[in-house]
This record gives C-alpha cells, structure tokens and sequence, in this order.
C-alpha cells in the first residue's frame, strides 16, 4: 500500500479575505465634498414679487408707475426712457402719486438678470410695492 501524501494548502491570509473599505470612503468623502459645494442652504439671491392680477384691482391705473422694459431700452409710463438710473425717475413719480404700485413687464427679448437687477434697484431705494406683468401672449 501505497500511502498518499497529504495536500498541503497555503493558509489564506486574512487580509485577503477582508473587503478593504478605504477606498469606499474615499469615494464618499468626494461625493459629500461635491454635492455640499453644489447644493445651497440659502436663498441669497431671492426677491420676493407680487404678480399683478387682471381685472379689477385695489389701485386704479392711475396709482401705478408702469415700467415697460424693452430690448432696446426703457419706457416709464409709455414714455421713451433714455439710459441711465431709472429709479429717480420713478421716485418722482411716486411723489406725485404717493402709495402708487410699481409694475414691471419685461418685453421678449429682456434678460431675467436685466429684470432681477432693475428690481432690486428699486427696492434698494426704498420702493417696495413692486409687482410683475406677464409679457403680452403672441
């Protein structure tokens, strides 16, 4: 009889049979870095507007300073503004008609940065009683 030899097996280290979990980590850790850089907790550029209704309103036409922005320019009021700082132009304006709305319709073909930024030109001068228009359907 022959005797067989017995199989000798390497032992398996147990670094081998452990799921190395570093770079799993480090993959989280760069995807909380990207979407906490992406994401925004604030709202810092927010500007809170009315929308004016149509119909009957509280304030006659007459109370209202309507600006008409324009791709090529400005008109307050159905006047032709020429470029410049349109606010002193509506707070004379208001004077004249004190507790007046101030509406703003923005043309096709304005910019929302435009329309944002005359907004928060008014109402970094005190004029807060501001509402949009919806632009006239084709």
């Amino acid at each position: 009889m022959t005797a067989s030899t017995p199989s000798i097996r390497a032992p398996v280290s147990r670094s081998a049979r452990l799921i190395r979990l570093t770079p799993l980590i480090d993959v989280i850790f760069i995807l909380l870095i990207f979407f906490m850089l992406a994401s925004t907790l604030e709202d810092h550029g927010r500007v809170p507007l009315g929308i004016a209704e149509g119909g009957a309103s509280s304030a006659a036409p007459t109370d209202r300073v309507h600006i008409d922005l324009l791709p090529e320019g400005v008109r307050i009021d159905g006047e032709a503004f020429p470029g410049g700082n349109i606010v002193e132009s509506v707070r004379q304006r208001l004077r004249e008609t004190p507790g007046g709305l101030v509406t703003i319709r923005a043309r096709e073909g304005v910019g929302l940065e435009r329309l944002l930024r005359t907004t928060a030109d008014l109402r970094g001068a005190g004029i807060d009683d501001i509402a949009l228009i919806p632009a006239p359907e084709r």
